[in-house]
């Protein structure tokens, strides 16, 4: 017995010792009042523990309450916890998860002093009436300290640190901070939705990572406390009436923001007593915030000595002042909503960040001076956005530069922009349209459009532009660019000077006139178009001046139908345009078409070259030392070429199951003066088929008609390998009636072993062919076979003429060099007496 009794006392001594106590677990329900003792410690909270209402809980002085991952205290009652300095109350996690922390509802109460609350979701929250007290406590490593909901705290001297946001307090009134410690949080103080809430002098706010005080959704809110060594000073966001700043120490802040960020707070003051100094920025703004041009913002010793200007969408109205030495940096898209609008005063520098934008749907006005203009420009290496405008939106800019962007301004389906002393310099493009009816002559004579990367002005799937701008276009890739547009009447009274592409491009935008009034000139060509774009024949394009006196004809797919004239100007094929479907092109006598290596020009609708039977033949050549891709037919695509010389291409003509008519013309030195493939049926008559290595070559079940009858006989002579040549053995080519360069016809190993003419494949019909020499009899004027005294009365009406290029056709011009003289009688008298030249 003596010896059991030994065990129990000592077992009793043991459990009292501190340290040795047995935890106590809580869940669920406190019943009634209850007191929780350190002898009891830790008290665990294994799952949500509640105090109903009129129910109290008192918390001893050294008690320890531990909460298991995600478990609230919820207080309906009261919790009154009165540690000592000497004898904390600890609020902290029992495992490696938070806990949730303690939750006062509406009419509950709590008072704590020197407690220290730690690891949870709240360290405490209140909600709407819940009364609680916080006097000499730390709240720390929470994600919040302390949360209150239309709560209003009476706060003693506390600290609040290395929380995720030390104070959060929502929708309250006449709320004052005073007294704390606020440090080492991500967001010291949060005001949400809150009327005049205030920070006073006596707080210490320092080290918090991204913001020190937040005002959000805020009316009339003030602060005078230091902000010093954290991420963000100050940030107002969405507030109203915000008032002046003054009197405080914004210091060392580092973040993205610097001293203070101002978001669609509309107009606030920085007042003259501020320190601002060692921040990332001295002030940053988003859209809607407008400092008041009487504020005091340094223009030194801070990292950035500039306004940062954030971005984002607003409907405030308000201005940029400027402020001696310190410019504008937007670093984010910029956006003025309706009916909000934007004023920029004279002097400003707007600095944009790479491919950033800022876009006006409302309006914005920029109204510089001669002496003081606005710039807009790039921060850094990279280009800006630019300028956008939206339709509906209005506004004004004068006296502004506005550089280094992808569009200096985007006209977005037909704004209200006036525009007067402005110069475009240094942009991709300087002016844009986009999808704009009519635009408004906005670009007077008064504005510069110099040194622009790729254009000057471009119009992209506009109508009715009107660029009789009388301003001067310089030194830019394309002065102007009309693209998928229509209606374009006149342009004149431009100047187009020294641009490095051309002067004007047009793609796919129909017909339009070059007026008289024009200056273009020291262009890399005066004029680019596609098979969509069509000069007027009374256009004024210049045949001097620039550095390629010619059309520079680009790429593109029209489906437009028209016309291109003859300017005595080349055209030429730098890329190749392509004629659709429902497309047609039609091209006037006199025409040359010079194509660069390896292009083309190719139909799937319809191409109409028809050269007149004068001097006036259409040609298709190549513009350089190499040869052309060729004309091309495909897809039933309809095509005329008469009257045309075709030469130094791979393929002349090129149908694949197309059948062009190709009557009267020259191909000449091509490696295919023809090519068939896959159906093709084109009809060849009249035409001369020489040096080409194959005349005609034919392959996949087509057709080819090479017959010659009265209308013309083809004259195949010369060409280096064969003159027709057919790899299909399932068609018969007929090509019958023809001339092969030698009476004794076409050359075939069995069917025709003494003929001397060109060679021709199997699969061939050529007989009969015309057995006799023949070559044009260009004397046989009246086409009655032979050249006699009929022939001879119109050559002699012509003798002496030297109006061949503007008077009624000349017969006897035979050199085209637009007059009958002696060099035209030695072809004529060549011919008299002939009696073989066919009908």
């Amino acid at each position: 017995m003596c010896k059991l009794g030994s065990y129990l006392f000592l077992l009793t001594i043991l459990l009292l010792m501190p340290g040795l106590a047995v935890a106590t677990d809580h869940s669920g329900p406190i019943p009634t009042d209850e007191i929780w003792d350190p002898g009891d410690n830790p008290h665990i909270i294994v799952d949500n523990v509640t105090v109903p209402s009129g129910v109290t809980l008192t918390i001893m002085p050294g008690v320890e309450v531990r909460f298991n991952g995600n478990k609230y205290i919820y207080v309906d009652g009261a919790v009154n916890a009165p540690g000592i300095s000497s004898n904390k109350i600890t609020f902290t996690r029992n495992t490696a998860t938070n806990g949730r922390g303690l939750y006062f509802y509406a009419g509950s109460v709590g008072d704590f002093t020197h407690c220290i609350m730690e690891h949870c979701y709240y360290g405490v929250r209140g909600n709407s009436t819940a009364a609680v007290s916080l006097s000499n406590c730390v709240l720390q490593k929470n994600t919040y300290g302390f949360y209150g909901d239309q709560c209003a705290p009476t706060l003693g001297t506390n600290t609040f640190q290395g929380n995720g946001t030390g104070l959060y307090l929502k929708t309250v009134t006449l709320f004052s901070v005073s007294s704390q410690v606020i440090e080492d949080n991500d967001t010291g103080i949060h005001f949400y939705y809150c009327t005049k809430p205030e920070v006073d002098a006596t707080n210490t706010i320092t080290h918090n990572k991204i913001y020190g005080v937040r005002f959000e959704d805020c009316s009339l809110p003030e602060i005078y406390a230091d902000v010093t060594d954290g991420g963000t000073g100050i940030y107002f966001e969405s507030c109203t009436n915000v008032g002046i700043i003054d009197n405080v120490t914004l210091k060392d802040n580092i973040g993205p923001y610097g001293a203070l960020y101002m978001r669609d707070s509309g107009i606030f003051t920085l007042g003259t007593n501020n320190t601002i100094t060692g921040n990332s920025w001295p002030l940053s703004i988003g859209a809607g915030s407008f400092p008041d041009t009487s504020s005091a913002i340094p223009s030194s010793g801070n990292t950035t000595n500039a306004i940062k200007v954030t971005g984002g969408s607003s409907n405030k109205t308000g201005v940029w002042p400027k402020f001696s030495a310190i410019p504008y940096i937007v670093t984010g898209n910029l956006t003025i909503n309706t009916p909000g609008a934007l004023t920029i005063e004279e002097g400003v520098e707007a600095r944009i960040s790479s491919e950033k934008y800022i876009y006006i749907k409302s309006a914005l006005t920029a109204s510089g001076t001669s002496d003081n203009p606005i710039t807009f420009t790039r921060q850094s290496g990279s280009q800006w956005g630019g300028l956008r405008f939206y339709n509906g939106s209005i506004s004004t800019l004068s006296h502004c530069t506005i550089e280094y962007a992808t569009n200096g301004i985007y006209a977005d389906s037909d704004p209200d922009i006036s525009l007067a002393n402005c110069a475009f310099q240094y942009n991709d493009t300087g002016i844009y349209f986009y999808l704009c009816t009519s635009p408004t002559p906005i670009v007077d004579s008064t504005n510069t459009i110099r040194d622009n990367k790729t254009y000057g002005i471009r119009f992209y799937n506009c109508s009715s532009p009107d660029i009789d701008v009388h301003a001067d276009i310089a030194n830019s890739g394309t002065g102007i660019r009309f693209n998928n547009c229509s209606d374009l009447g006149t342009i004149d009274n431009v100047a187009l000077i020294d641009n490095t592409v051309c002067a004007i491009e047009v793609k796919n935008s129909g017909p339009f006139t070059l007026g008289p009034g024009n200056t273009i000139t020291g262009n890399s060509w005066p004029l680019s178009i596609d098979a969509g774009a069509f000069p007027d024949a009374s256009s004024d394009i210049p045949a001097s001046g620039n550095m390629t006196n010619a059309i520079r004809v680009v790429s593109g797919t029209s489906n437009l139908t028209g016309t291109w004239p003859d300017f005595n100007l080349d055209y030429v094929v730098n890329n190749t345009p392509t004629i659709g479907v429902s497309g047609s092109l039609t091209i006037e006598p006199g025409v040359t078409i010079g194509f660069n290596t390896n292009q083309n020009m190719t139909t799937y609708g319809s191409l109409i070259a028809s050269g007149d039977s004068g001097c006036r033949e259409i040609t298709f050549t190549r513009y350089d030392a190499d040869s052309w891709s060729g004309l091309y037919f495909y897809s039933e695509s309809a095509g005329t070429l008469e009257r045309c010389r075709i030469e130094y291409a791979q393929y002349g003509v090129r149908t694949s199951n197309a059948s062009p008519g190709i009557s009267h013309s020259t191909l000449k030195s091509n490696t295919y003066g023809v090519y068939c493939q896959s159906n093709a049926s084109p009809e060849i008559k009249g035409c001369k088929m020489t040096l080409n290595d194959y005349g005609v070559y034919s392959i996949s079940d087509s057709e080819p008609i090479i017959s010659g009858d009265s209308a013309g006989v083809n004259i195949i002579s010369g060409n280096k390998t064969y003159g027709v040549y057919n790899a299909d053995s399932t068609v018969a080519i007929n090509a019958q009636y023809n001339y092969w360069g030698n009476a004794s016809g076409p050359s075939h190993p069995t069917s025709n072993p003494d003929g001397r003419g060109d060679w021709v494949s199997d699969y061939v019909n050529y007989d009969p062919f015309v057995n006799y020499d023949f070559s044009a009899c260009e004397g046989d004027f009246d086409l009655d076979g032979d050249v006699d005294g009929s022939d001879l009365a119109v050559f002699a009406a012509d003798f002496g003429r030297t109006d061949c290029d503007t008077g009624e056709k000349c017969e006897g011009n035979f050199d085209c060099d637009n007059d009958v003289v002696g060099s035209d009688l030695a072809v004529f008298a060549a011919n008299f007496g002939r009696t073989d030249c066919p009908k």
